[in-house]
């Protein structure tokens, strides 16, 4: 997962340009993705997220007093 944060500190990518980059299945990438999102990590750039046009990025967040931050190793 921190892999592919760090990736998108770089800018928006694609699924397929995730997957490239980390040598991880498009299949892994988007269950790292949806895990990522559901913790308001990234957000997609389409409500389509199996869209080849769809892209990911980072969310611009603090996080809050008592609220538990996702661990980004693994």
């Amino acid at each position: 997962r921190i892999q592919i944060t760090r990736l998108l500190q770089t800018g928006d990518k694609s699924t397929r340009e995730l997957a490239e980059a980390t040598g991880v299945t498009p299949q892994s990438i988007r269950n790292y993705l949806n895990l990522l999102r559901t913790h308001g990590v990234v957000e997609p750039t389409s409500e389509k997220l199996r869209s080849p046009s769809n892209r990911w990025r980072l969310v611009d967040r603090e996080v809050a007093p008592g609220q538990q931050s996702l661990p980004l190793t693994e």
